[in-house]
């Protein structure tokens, strides 16, 4: 089982070295008044981890609204 998450780990790694790689090119943000220049893959995994930690707050929300509406 550890071969199996070292082969894991290794290969995710590599997949985002060659992501990374690939999407060097820069992208500017626009938000009102701010402007933020960055490489695409930077922007691509900060919107991946955003998106999860949201997804991961809602879930957490909804679990315990669920728990709290059980118990009364």
């Amino acid at each position: 089982m550890k071969t199996l998450k070292v082969i894991f780990v290794t290969l995710f790694t590599a997949l985002i070295i060659i992501f990374a790689l690939q999407n060097m090119g820069n992208l500017t943000i626009h938000f009102f008044t701010w402007e933020l220049t960055l490489p695409v893959f930077a922007s691509t995994i900060a919107i991946y981890v955003l998106g999860a930690l949201t997804g991961g707050l809602l879930f957490s929300l909804l679990k315990n609204i669920s728990k709290n509406t059980d118990n009364k």
